[in-house]
């Protein structure tokens, strides 16, 4: 079954998905890095969760609104990047509208 197939929730359910898509992403496209950070995908994923759910604390404490149809994109957007563009860019601009701010 793809991602296309599978919607996304809450933000807790974003959070998993984004660290898996971000891990796979990694581990494809710089798995000598991936393997000398992580033990595995189950570390990796674990270690990037505790990172987004940190940044999802300061968003919320700026009162930003989750959007659940940008978080599904994002993570389709992550697990779709080319290796050159994640090299390149990261996956940070893909996720920009998950969290809107009033600032």
């Amino acid at each position: 079954m793809g991602l296309s197939s599978c919607t996304i929730g809450d933000e807790v359910d974003y959070i998993e998905k984004r660290a898996a898509a971000e891990c796979g992403r990694m581990e494809r496209c710089y798995l000598g890095e991936f393997q000398s950070q992580f033990s595995g995908a189950d570390e990796c994923e674990r270690l990037v969760g505790n990172a987004l759910e940190d940044d999802q604390e300061l968003l919320e404490e700026q009162d930003c609104d989750y959007d659940p149809r940008e978080a599904q994109r994002c993570v389709e957007r992550v697990r779709s990047m080319s290796c050159s563009d994640w090299i390149e860019r990261g996956t940070g601009n893909a996720c920009d509208l998950v969290f809107r701010c009033d600032t």
